[in-house]
């Protein structure tokens, strides 16, 4: 595992729990304020519902990133689940959350590019 990267294999409701915590540490430790940090929370646990609802098994990856003059966490949702074969490949959501100023913006990709 990277250094600023954190992985949560997502099986039960108590990887839902696990991963939402990790995430909204790393928000913190990074600077997201509290109700930023709760989003980014919110967004992971949602993720990571839809993959022990839907394919069962996965994984989340809470990553801390760098861009032009900002911070922010890239989170990665992957699953082999029924739907993602009939793509051919694994579903991969990607979600990035900078700091900005006052403002959190965020940018999703459903294939993993952004």
């Amino acid at each position: 595992m990277a250094a600023g990267e954190i992985r949560v294999a997502i099986n039960s409701d108590q990887d839902i729990v696990s991963a939402r915590q990790k995430g909204r540490l790393m928000a913190s430790e990074i600077g997201f304020s509290s109700g930023d940090a709760t989003l980014i929370a919110t967004a992971i646990s949602e993720l990571a519902r839809n993959i022990v609802s839907y394919a069962r098994t996965g994984q989340i990856t809470i990553k801390a990133v760098n861009g032009l003059n900002r911070q922010g966490i890239a989170v990665i949702a992957t699953d082999d689940g029924p739907g993602s074969l009939t793509f051919g490949r694994r579903a991969r959501r990607l979600f990035h959350f900078w700091k900005s100023g006052t403002w959190l913006t965020r940018s999703a990709s459903l294939d993993g590019r952004i």
